[in-house]
């Protein structure tokens, strides 16, 4: 039998322990919420990835090929195209005098494809026979006629830390793209 002093400490309109409908519904859409975030985040953070981890296998394997040259006495030649890059080993300098010759003579070392594409200075104009071809001599110099080549993976809006390379005659850098002074900032 229950005393008088049990039934005053029970509250009117209490409800056994648990949660309600409402309060369950509540917990979800804001889990959905947080979940569609994260995932908006995890795309932008990925997308940033590609493209810091596809410069980087092009500013390696450019050192590669430039120690190649050196090493093994002979020439090397990177071919730069819209979606990726080709790696040549030349016999002669006449199978690389010329653009064109460079991109179709030698013995095909590698075929390189990326996901997003190679541009020249930050443009969105992809690399042509006429621009595209960087040779490294016997002695580890490009035979590039301007002072120095600006390689870019785009887009550029993706904000990587590094997406680009500068390729002078003597070395190579890694850099980050500055659309506003139309420059390769070296790291």
């Amino acid at each position: 039998m229950q005393s008088t002093l049990d039934i005053t400490k029970k509250k009117a309109g209490t409800h056994p322990p648990g949660f309600t409908l409402v309060e369950l519904i509540v917990v979800i859409v804001i889990m959905a919420i947080s979940f569609s975030l994260v995932t908006m985040s995890f795309k932008t953070w990925q997308k940033k990835s590609t493209l810091e981890s596809e410069i980087r296998e092009l500013f390696t394997d450019l050192q590669a090929v430039r120690t190649r040259a050196v090493t093994q006495k002979s020439a090397y030649g990177v071919i730069l195209q819209p979606s990726g890059y080709m790696l040549r080993k030349y016999a002669t300098a006449s199978n690389y005098s010329t653009g064109t010759g460079a991109a179709t003579n030698g013995t095909l070392v590698t075929n390189k494809t990326f996901r997003y594409g190679l541009t020249s200075a930050g443009t969105t104009t992809p690399f042509t026979s006429a621009n595209n071809v960087i040779v490294f001599e016997t002695t580890g110099m490009t035979t590039v006629t301007t002072p120095r080549m600006i390689i870019v993976v785009n887009p550029v809006t993706a904000s990587p830390t590094i997406n680009c390379i500068v390729v002078s005659s003597a070395h190579d850098n890694l850099g980050r793209w500055n659309a506003s002074t139309s420059n390769c900032e070296i790291n």
